[in-house]
């Protein structure tokens, strides 16, 4: 009996061992830690570290990578982490493009000839651009010669006014577009319209656009200062604010200014060579070159300066 519990005690022995060497080629694991739920081993397998429990590591852990799970929490919409997952959420990428890219347009609730004569169109006939359609108002002659009051309602926000509007008008004469402050408490000026010789899509920049609402009230104006003339008219095709990014452009975007009539602008030179000047151009240390005929006039004599055929500089008096 004695031998053959010897017997069996040898063989569980020796399979025990054969176990333990056969783990691994680097040893049977060794144990460490000390807290009471935590149990480690280390080796077995060539860098494996086992824990039952929770472990801290009071330094640096350093590896190539990393297996498991990780509680790792994320901060950002666009990510998604479920502990071995890192998701990237192509949805929420393209929803922020389209909030930052959309655009919300205003248009007209009210209009209103203040001064002036209104000579045809409506409310409707501002709200839609190109249509046919434009609320044309001619000034009165004399002072107060015309203005013209546009409401929005319901606005949250806007950063531009867009327009497209044809003043029909002569030197010297501007309207100008206003918004009113209800900050200041004046009506701020954005710009003035001078002649133009048609119709002129224009895009004006607000930067501060809270100080320009109240209850969702927005109040523009087109106000002409100087005396009027009956025969200068005002035509709006399209008036509206837009909150975000906006598509109307126009090659004629600078006429918001009056650049298409050079005679409203007494600094201007005219490439065409139609205006006279009435005052002296000083070149100060630079050349005028090109020049293939040049004529000077005084009170009494004309000369007339060109270079012939030959290279002559030649003077000849008219």
């Amino acid at each position: 009996m004695k031998r053959t519990i010897i017997t069996i005690l040898t063989i569980i022995t020796i399979l025990t061992i054969s176990l333990v060497l056969a783990y691994s080629t680097y040893g049977a694991p060794s144990e460490f830690g000390n807290e009471t739920t935590t149990t480690c081993w280390i080796g077995g397998d060539y860098g494996i570290v086992n824990c039952t429990g929770s472990a801290n590591f009071g330094g640096n852990i350093t590896t190539s990578w990393f297996k498991g799970l990780f509680n790792w929490t994320e901060i950002s919409k666009y990510l998604s982490f479920d502990g071995s997952t890192l998701d990237f959420s192509e949805l929420e990428l393209n929803n922020t493009i389209d909030l930052k890219t959309a655009s919300t347009t205003y248009n007209a609730t009210s209009i209103a000839t203040l001064e002036g004569t209104l000579d045809d169109g409506n409310l409707a006939s501002v709200q839609s651009i190109g249509d046919g359609q434009s609320y044309n108002v001619s000034e009165d002659a004399g002072g107060s010669p015309s203005l013209i009051s546009i409401n929005f309602t319901g606005v949250i926000s806007f950063s531009n006014i867009l327009m497209r509007e044809r003043y029909v008008g002569g030197k010297g004469h501007e309207i100008e577009i206003q918004s009113w402050n209800y900050d200041s408490l004046v009506w701020e000026s954005h710009g003035d319209i001078t002649d133009q010789s048609t119709m002129v899509e224009s895009v004006i920049d607000i930067l501060d656009s809270t100080n320009h609402i109240s209850g969702g009230l927005v109040q523009l104006r087109f106000d002409h200062q100087q005396n009027g003339v009956s025969s200068h008219d005002f035509l709006i095709d399209y008036i509206a604010l837009q909150e975000g990014f906006t598509s109307i452009t126009s090659a004629e975007h600078d006429s918001l200014l009056g650049r298409d009539n050079v005679n409203n602008h007494p600094w201007a030179l005219d490439i065409a060579g139609t205006k006279n000047m009435t005052g002296n151009l000083n070149m100060s240390n630079n050349n005028i070159t090109d020049i293939n005929y040049l004529k000077l006039t005084n009170s009494s004599t004309t000369w007339n300066i060109y270079v012939n055929v030959n290279g002559t500089l030649v003077f000849q008096e008219e």
